[in-house]
């Protein structure tokens, strides 16, 4: 299976810079790190390596699973996607394709209320709402990402140090 995410990590940091293709990784991020948990919480965990390319940071985001499913991630610029702060959510297999509605504002108010809602049980019982592994495999994936657009290959999240 492929799961395809159209992210905001390029658009999105864009429209706050008013438009212009520029600057790092240090302004996408926060962006950025969306795109990945859709990818990883909607299509599996068990990032096995990373391969990145394109000329934005991370733009163009290949995460292979230890399952076998395939996940891309897309932080194109505005030029590509003119919305700004839309993902979609596409998976395609042998037996046919299912995409989603734009996940945008609209949905971001119920996310937040869900957000509050596990944060406030945090602080009552102590415990993380997710293990924290699947929170540092995300920023592993980032972290890959970035190894893998500099030297233009495959990095295996077992190699980072």
């Amino acid at each position: 299976m492929l799961g395809v995410v159209k992210g905001v990590g390029g658009a999105f940091s864009q429209e706050l810079k008013g438009k212009a293709v520029a600057g790092g990784i240090e302004e996408r991020l926060a962006y950025i790190i969306h795109g990945i948990a859709l990818g990883i919480n909607l299509f599996g965990k068990g990032v096995e390596w990373v391969e990145c390319m394109g000329t934005l940071p991370l733009e163009y985001l290949h995460i292979h699973l230890k399952s076998g499913v395939e996940i891309l991630v897309m932080n194109t610029s505005v030029d590509f996607f003119p919305e700004s702060c839309s993902f979609y959510a596409a998976a395609y297999s042998k037996f046919g394709a299912v995409h989603s509605q734009p996940i945008g504002d609209p949905e971001f108010i119920g996310g937040a209320a869900k957000i509050l809602r596990l944060f406030k049980k945090m602080i009552q019982t102590g415990k993380p709402p997710v293990p924290y592994e699947d929170i540092l495999e995300h920023i592993a994936v980032v972290e890959a990402g970035q190894i893998a657009q500099k030297k233009g290959g495959r990095v295996y999240l077992k190699d980072l140090t």
